[in-house]
């Protein structure tokens, strides 16, 4: 099961190679709504001021925005159990376009009920051909799954800790 969303960005995107990892429940916030309606674009319609540069500034902590511009490549979320860390199944990405988001821990969808399969299959054919990586597996999901798991593996020394 998953939740995937593909969002036009309206604000600028800085070319950066940061992929920065927070708690999962960060990342859960960021996926809502509200948080990448403020990620994506600078409007503040159909949102109060105050609540609006409190988003603004929470995503400033973490390093997805800088200098009004989206400076990120991948967030990728992470789970504490026990003495050990682990990177969970999930990843927002700064494509060229926008933002892609895939969180393989929602409930959302079901692969073989999806309503946005080809939406899905279409960010997952953008990220490899950005990222320059070759997936092999036979579900979306599988695929989903060898993805962020290539893009951690090579990446692993660049991940930056957000402790929010």
């Amino acid at each position: 099961m998953c939740d995937y969303k593909l969002i036009v960005t309206k604000r600028p995107i800085k070319k950066t190679s940061r992929n920065i990892l927070v708690k999962r429940e960060i990342f859960n916030a960021i996926t809502e709504d509200k948080y990448l309606k403020v990620l994506v674009e600078e409007s503040k319609d159909n949102m109060s001021r105050s609540y609006y540069y409190y988003i603004l500034r929470r995503l400033k902590e973490i390093g997805a925005i800088e200098d009004n511009a989206i400076s990120f490549r991948a967030i990728f979320p992470f789970i504490i159990r026990g003495e050990k860390v682990e990177i969970d199944r999930g990843i927002i990405f700064s494509s060229k376009d926008g933002i892609i988001v895939m969180d393989l821990n929602s409930e959302k969808y079901q692969c073989n009920t999806c309503p946005v399969v080809a939406e899905c299959a279409y960010g997952l054919r953008k990220i490899a051909s950005e990222l320059a990586i070759k997936i092999k597996g036979k579900t979306l999901s599988e695929l989903w799954n060898n993805m962020i798991s290539n893009i951690i593996d090579k990446n692993l020394e660049k991940l930056e800790y957000i402790p929010c």
